[in-house]
């Protein structure tokens, strides 16, 4: 009878083990949601969603989208040091920037994609003429 009651134990032990390993699991993969959902809708559109509250559709008369990829970003990279593409990378995001504050525009995160070779650049913002300050770098505009 105790060989009964020692594999009824550990039996136990095994399953209170797997149980708080999923509970890991699931907070985690909660936390990464969240994460998602803070990095790509606005705060309080991400809140309600999280505290299970309802989200009002909003209407606007224009919307923007601007999606921007550097055109042969591998190739450019080839060319240069690692710290002139730094330099490039930085003046394209601060002038992306700078237009988003200017025209008060909501900006999504750039997001990495750990299997993609390039680095894309994901923004919603106005297009802006200020994209001619990097013709030079893509050969194209």
């Amino acid at each position: 009878m105790d060989h009964v009651f020692t594999l009824l134990e550990e039996q136990a032990d095994k399953l209170e083990r797997i149980v708080e390993e999923r509970s890991k699991e699931l907070l985690e993969e909660k936390k990464h949601t969240d994460m998602l959902l803070d990095r790509l809708l606005p705060k309080e559109t991400a809140d309600n969603l999280k505290n299970e509250k309802p989200v009002e559709p909003e209407a606007f008369d224009s919307v923007t989208i601007f999606y921007s990829d550097v055109v042969s970003f591998t190739s450019i990279c080839a060319q240069c040091t690692p710290l002139q593409v730094v330099d490039m990378l930085n003046d394209l995001y601060t002038t992306f920037d700078s237009v988003i504050t200017e025209y008060d525009v909501y900006k999504v995160p750039v997001l990495r994609n750990k299997l993609c070779s390039n680095i894309l650049l994901h923004l919603v913002l106005l297009l802006s003429l200020e994209k001619q300050k990097f013709a030079p770098f893509t050969g194209m505009l």
